[in-house]
C-alpha cells in the first residue's frame, strides 16, 4: 500500500510499523510517497490537495495483523476534521513529551487543532477502516476555524479540554459516500472532489457544528430512525456472507421495511442489496490477494453457492476476473 502526500509539509520524516509478527520500516519511494508491505496492509491511503491549503485524505484499508504505525514529523501544524465511515481507530499525538489520545468510530466525527511531532495509530486486524479527513491551513480558511472554535467544537492541543466526538447527520453521510464512491476519470475527479469537499464543510458546519434542524433529505429521518439505519448497516457488515433479506434486517434493526430501503440509500449512497454485494466483493478481493484460496472457496466464503455468478459479479465490480487476480498474487 502506498501512503501518498501531495504537499511536502505533510510528508512524515519516518514511518514505522510494528505488528505481533515483526517490526517494519516503510520504504520511501520518493519525496512524496511511502510504501507499506502488502503483507501488512491492503487498501488505499490517498492525500489529495483539492485547493491551495485544503487536503482531502481518503483511507480505506484492512490490516492482516494488529498493527501500530508511528509517523514522525517536524512540528506539523494541523487543523483537521475527520469522519469515520466504518471500523474504529485509536491514535495519539505527541508534542514536547505530552501525549494526546484520540479514538473515533463509525458515523463519528472530530475536529482537532495543534502542532504534532509524532502520531501513533493502532489498527485492528481483519477489520476494514474507512474514513475521510480534511486538513485545512489556518491562514487560507480561517473563517472555518473561527466558526468551529466559537461553538466550542474544536479540540485545541494548547488547552486542557477533552476531545469531542459528534455523530454526523444523514446529509453528511451522503456526501461522504459520494466522495468515496467517485469513479470519474482523474481530471474530472479533481473537479468533482473540489466541489464536494466545500459542500461537506458547509453542511457539516451547518448541521453538526451549528446544530441546524434543517433536513433537506427528501424524506424525514429522525434521530431514532438514523440510529436504526446505522444498526441495520452494522448487521449487514457482520452477516453479509449469510442469506439476508430486507424483512429480516428490518426486523432485527427494529425499523420499517420501506424506511430501511429509502433511508439506507439516502444515508449511505447505496441500496441494501448493493451494500451486501459491496461487502462481499471487498472481502473476496482481500481473500484472493492472500493467494491461499481457490476461486470456488472464496465464492463460498463470501456467500455465493454458484461460482459462475460470483465470477461475473466480481468482473463487473473490479474489471478483472477473480482467477486473474488470484494469479497475480500467487
Amino acid at each position: 500500500m502506498i501512503l501518498s502526500y501531495p504537499n511536502p509539509r505533510y510528508v512524515p520524516t519516518s514511518v514505522n510499523i510494528h505488528s505481533s509478527s515483526l517490526p517494519q520500516k516503510a520504504s520511501k519511494v520518493d519525496e512524496s510517497n511511502y510504501r507499506i508491505s502488502r503483507d501488512m496492509l491492503i487498501g488505499t491511503y490517498d492525500n489529495v490537495e483539492v485547493a491551495p491549503g485544503l487536503v482531502l485524505t481518503i483511507s480505506d484499508f484492512v490490516a492482516h495483523d494488529d498493527i501500530e504505525m508511528t509517523t514522525t514529523h517536524s512540528d506539523l501544524s494541523l487543523f483537521q476534521i475527520s469522519f469515520c465511515m466504518e471500523g474504529q481507530m485509536e491514535w495519539t499525538y505527541k508534542k514536547d513529551g505530552l501525549i494526546y489520545p484520540f479514538c473515533i468510530g463509525a458515523q463519528q466525527s472530530q475536529v482537532r487543532y495543534g502542532v504534532i511531532q509524532e502520531c501513533k495509530s493502532k489498527i485492528a486486524k481483519n477489520r476494514r477502516f474507512q474514513s475521510i479527513s480534511i486538513t485545512v491551513e489556518e491562514g487560507a480558511f480561517g473563517s472555518i476555524l473561527f466558526i468551529i472554535r466559537e461553538r466550542g467544537a474544536l479540540f485545541d492541543m494548547n488547552k486542557s479540554l477533552p476531545a469531542k466526538l459528534y455523530t454526523y447527520t444523514p446529509n453528511v453521510a451522503k456526501i461522504l459516500a459520494e466522495i468515496m464512491g467517485c469513479n470519474l476519470p482523474d481530471d474530472l475527479k479533481k473537479i468533482y472532489r473540489h466541489g464536494k469537499v466545500f459542500e461537506l464543510l458547509a453542511v457539516y458546519c451547518d448541521e453538526v457544528i451549528c446544530r441546524s434542524p434543517r433536513n433537506d433529505f427528501g424524506i424525514r429521518i429522525s434521530s431514532n430512525d438514523y440510529a436504526a439505519l446505522l444498526k441495520a448497516r452494522d448487521i449487514i457488515s457482520k452477516n453479509f456472507a449469510h442469506p439476508l433479506t430486507i424483512s429480516g434486517v428490518a426486523k432485527t434493526a427494529a425499523i420499517n421495511e420501506q424506511l430501511l430501503k429509502e433511508g439506507f440509500k439516502h444515508c449511505f449512497g447505496v441500496t441494501v442489496n448493493e451494500y451486501i454485494v459491496q461487502k462481499r466483493m471487498e472481502t473476496a478481493q482481500m481473500l484472493l490477494k492472500k493467494g491461499q484460496y481457490t476461486v470456488h472457496d472464496v465464492a463460498w466464503m463470501v456467500g455465493y453457492s454458484h461460482a459462475g455468478y460470483f465470477i461475473n459479479l466480481f468482473r463487473k465490480h473490479y474489471g478483472i476476473s477473480p482467477g486473474e487476480m488470484l494469479k497475480t498474487n500467487k
